[in-house]
């Protein structure tokens, strides 16, 4: 974690400020802490691999002792939940001399059917639309911000309680940390010169800057990085951590831009969309902040380099100074949120007065869903976030603006009385009422991390051309997806080899086509 990045920490039970326990378990440099204790007047918390974990469960705790006693990698795996031959599966795909993907690495982190959503997180529905919406809003409060008269919501007040029932193991209040010794225990290249409008289905995955500590290989396949005991990168002699506040191919301003504002990507998982915002021009940015240690560890070494990462509990108090984040991002992740009063008025709180919050894909009570979680009507949610004039956009009529007029339509909310049976609404709320209205969707040209064929497709390739078949990995994902085929084709010829990293040369003239219709992605180096 950058030093920088304590000025914004809180601690989540008594609100104060955290600093740095000057003891044994510190690992700090000139400008980052990798290893150490973070306390306040009540707890400390650990920090690991450079992610500060601001909770007190029993895996925090662990993790806390190992570092007081020196070992590192333990500390490691215990916020990693691994152990017997997860554990060992890891050590081995990160040693010295490992080129873990990605793809492999999550094989060994997540045990269940959530590695098929995570893998193929860039090409699903649901982050096509919410990527566009975040290109969009962030191009439009590039040009300066909200007249003061709109900038000023009132103080956050709680409307609607979440749904009543028993409440999950995971808001249970956590044990008190107990004291040790000395302190306290407790989901690149160059910028491109231009935009230029197009389909939203052309618009490229790409934007966070490339780590320096990662090559390309005489084949052109990207080498990710090699992993240290205690997972953090090894080093090169000649790498420096990525400051997403400089000027960079993503597009981000240098810390003395007067419009640059931080983002805020809560239950953000591996980086996906954090990926997104930092290669906004507004952003000076990305915390990315989820309950699950393994998916943060991914999102700061592969997905989104530049983001910072911070393990907090949703279901309590952010552990956040108020008025912070210009952007705070909750994409596809509220319903399952137990303490939805909470949450609502603890985005609002942390946001700046004239900051915009996003919600793509809420589960709507009144429509069906995969995996609906808790769900509330439309009305509930805009009730939580009344005092930052939200408006509510049918998510089905969103999806069908985007893709066939290569639109973002936020001049057309929906009322909730008019929402019907709709499964998923998207919220915005801000002030500015600036960016209610129809913006163009756009692509960002050039390659910033490695174009490679979409993982959904499987490649043949034989007497110079390239066949792709579409192949789902499984019933389940294809249900739930199966808008994809909208713009992913079930079967295609190429002429080239389109296996491992692509040449923009080798896909020729259709090379515009295939980026449209995510045949081809820009994925981060060392995702797949």
């Amino acid at each position: 974690m950058r030093i920088e990045t304590l000025a914004l920490l809180r601690c989540p039970f008594c609100g104060g400020r955290l600093s740095a326990v000057e003891n044994a378990a510190l690992d700090r440099g000139t400008d980052r802490i990798e290893h150490g204790v973070l306390g306040c007047e009540c707890c400390a918390f650990p920090v690991v691999a450079g992610i500060p974990v601001l909770m007190a469960d029993d895996a925090a705790r662990d993790a806390l002792r190992a570092l007081e006693a020196g070992r590192r990698g333990d500390a490691l795996h215990a916020l990693l939940g691994l152990d017997g031959a997860r554990r060992d599966a890891f050590r081995k795909a990160t040693a010295p001399a490992g080129r873990p993907t990605y793809r492999d690495l999550l094989g060994v982190l997540c045990a269940d059917a959530e590695a098929d959503y995570l893998l193929h997180r860039f090409s699903d529905p649901t982050f096509l639309l919410a990527e566009s919406l975040l290109d969009a809003l962030g191009r439009a409060r590039r040009r300066g911000p909200a007249p003061e008269s709109s900038n000023a919501p009132a103080a956050p007040t709680h409307q609607t309680a979440g749904r009543r029932g028993p409440a999950p193991e995971s808001s249970r209040s956590p044990a008190a940390p107990t004291h040790q010794t000395a302190g306290r225990d407790g989901r690149r290249g160059p910028a491109p010169e231009s935009e230029s409008p197009a389909d939203p289905r052309s618009s490229d995955d790409a934007g966070t800057p490339a780590s320096t500590s990662t090559t390309a290989g005489s084949a052109g396949r990207p080498r990710p990085r090699s992993f240290d005991d205690a997972g953090a990168p090894a080093s090169t002699g000649s790498e420096s951590p990525a400051d997403p506040r400089s000027s960079d191919g993503a597009g981000t301003p240098t810390s003395a831009d007067p419009e640059a504002g931080r983002a805020l990507d809560l239950c953000g998982g591996s980086g996906h969309l954090a990926r997104v915002l930092l290669r906004q021009p507004a952003c000076a940015g990305a915390v990315v902040a989820d309950v699950h240690f393994w998916k943060l560890w991914l999102a700061a070494r592969f997905v989104a380099p530049a983001c910072e990462p911070v393990r907090c509990d949703a279901d309590a108090p952010l552990p956040f100074a108020d008025g912070r984040f210009a952007t705070v991002l909750l994409s596809d992740a509220f319903p399952y949120v137990w303490h939805k009063r909470l949450l609502a008025g603890e985005m609002q709180r942390v946001a700046t007065r004239g900051g915009v919050i996003v919600m793509p894909h809420l589960h709507s009570a009144h429509g069906e869903n995969h995996s609906a979680g808790d769900t509330l009507s439309p009305a509930a949610y805009r009730d939580l976030f009344a005092p930052f004039a939200p408006r509510l956009f049918d998510d089905r009529k969103l999806l069908a603006a985007l893709l066939d007029e290569g639109l973002v339509d936020l001049a057309n909310h929906t009322p909730p009385a008019e929402c019907g049976d709709t499964p998923s609404v998207t919220l915005v709320a801000t002030r500015d009422r600036r960016l209610y209205r129809r913006h163009a969707a756009r692509v960002r040209p050039g390659v910033t991390g490695v174009l490679t064929v979409n993982p959904l497709y499987r490649v043949d390739y034989a007497d110079g051309v390239s066949r792709l078949t579409l192949a789902f990995p499984g019933p389940e994902y294809e249900e739930e997806f199966g808008l994809a085929r909208r713009y992913l084709p079930a079967s295609l010829a190429v002429e080239g080899d389109l296996r491992g990293a692509v040449a923009p040369a080798a896909a020729g003239r259709r090379l515009a086509e295939l980026r449209r219709r995510r045949v081809l992605l820009d994925l981060p180096r060392g995702y797949c």
